[in-house]
């Protein structure tokens, strides 16, 4: 289903849904952290790994991209592995002007919305205080994925809580550098369909939004993600829904398996500079055989889980 592969990539809409809102919008548009929150050390979440590269250690996180405010506090382990390394390295960085600009860019255009179903995409703007000028601004693939984030937000969910909003936050504190491991157009192009939705996938779309299926397994993901629940988040193509037909199975392709060997590739050739590198993409760039560190592997290094259970080897 195609509005459950959209919030796999929910980075890319964290800053426009928030201000798409309107000022009388009952759901507030997140209180950015404030350095006490930044600063709690909280349990330990999400998915850490040790990459070893000659005398030199660097470390890949698996992230989740929207969470729980108290989600954001970030562990000991993750905080000493930060603190180890001397380069933040992100999908993309979102603290660059010009990557958000163009990211803004990239998410215009018009939704094409069929006439029999305008009404009830009408009625998810107004329930999430969204104008409905954003059928005519946005493209369908942003405009789903801004409507799944903010019915996220009434459970509490926000981008502003995500992982790599926090890491860009503590990376600024110790005037750490951060580096994108993707270009935006090679994030836009994952993200979008190479045409229209058909009918079905936009009925499809909308039930889940009104039957709240949709924030049901969004909340599962973030939830596995904070138990630690790596047997449970490496099975998640087997639970999500989310390739149950050709098309969406094309697209979870694009979002993941056509992206981890580009990222290996280029996370090799930055381990190769000889310096400490902390990696944070999202958590299911790391799961199964075709995952990153089973492909840094392959490129001969070697690639331990820090603290995991077994089954994440």
């Amino acid at each position: 289903m195609r509005l459950k592969q959209l919030a796999v990539a929910l980075l890319a809409v964290c800053g426009l849904a928030a201000t798409a809102q309107a000022a009388v919008c009952p759901n507030p548009i997140p209180t950015p952290l404030t350095p006490a929150q930044l600063a709690k050390v909280g349990s330990e979440r999400g998915f850490l790994w040790r990459i070893s590269h000659g005398k030199t250690q660097s470390y890949l996180y698996g992230t989740i991209h929207a969470n729980r405010v108290e989600g954001s506090a970030l562990g000991p382990q993750v905080r000493s592995a930060l603190q180890a390394s001397r380069q933040l390295v992100l999908e993309l960085d979102l603290d660059d002007a010009s990557v958000s600009q163009q990211l803004m860019a990239g998410m215009q255009g018009k939704a094409n919305v069929p006439a029999a179903v305008k009404a009830r995409y009408q009625a998810q703007l107004a329930r999430l205080c969204l104008p409905n000028a954003l059928l005519e601004q946005l493209d369908i693939n942003f405009l789903m994925v801004t409507l799944t984030l903010l019915d996220a937000q009434l459970a509490g969910v926000e981008g502003s809580y995500g992982t790599e909003n926090v890491l860009l936050q503590l990376a600024k504190q110790r005037q750490l550098p951060v580096k994108g491991l993707e270009t935006v157009a090679e994030q836009l192009a994952a993200l979008k369909d190479d045409g229209e939705l058909s009918l079905a996938q936009h009925e499809q779309a909308l039930t889940m939004l009104e039957n709240g299926h949709g924030r049901q397994q969004l909340l599962k993901l973030v939830d596995v993600w904070n138990r630690r629940d790596w047997a449970t988040m490496s099975q998640y193509r087997s639970w999500c829904e989310c390739e149950n037909t050709a098309e969406d199975r094309a697209a979870m392709v694009r979002l993941l398996d056509e992206r981890n060997p580009r990222m290996a590739q280029r996370i090799d050739a930055l381990l190769r500079e000889g310096q400490a590198n902390f990696i944070a993409v999202g958590s299911l760039h790391l799961v199964g055989e075709h995952g990153l560190p089973n492909l840094l592997r392959q490129l001969g290094y070697k690639v331990e889980p820090v603290n995991l259970p077994a089954a994440s080897k």
